[in-house]
């Protein structure tokens, strides 16, 4: 038996159960849901990860540049070498 996996698993369980417990409803039962409702959540939810994953990628191209920029001021070997 794997101990560290079985912790894992119920201690996952123990911060999942009060969360269900905590429910007014079974989850589909309420006369307030629809699943169009929901559809529109996942496309919001979907068009905002997009972004954020745009945003990352905007920022490693900015750090990917200012670390070129110093490596780029940086004294190469060879000339490193002649003025040994």
């Amino acid at each position: 038996m794997n101990y560290p996996t079985t912790a894992v698993t119920l201690a996952a369980l123990a911060l999942v159960a009060p969360a269900s417990a905590q429910l007014k409803f079974a989850p589909g039962e309420d006369a307030r849901f629809h699943w169009d409702n929901f559809e529109e959540l996942k496309k919001v939810e979907i068009l905002e990860e997009r972004d954020q994953v745009r945003g990352r990628g905007a920022e490693a191209a900015r750090e990917q540049a200012e670390l070129d920029r110093i490596g780029a001021q940086r004294p190469t070997k060879a000339a490193q070498g002649s003025a040994a």
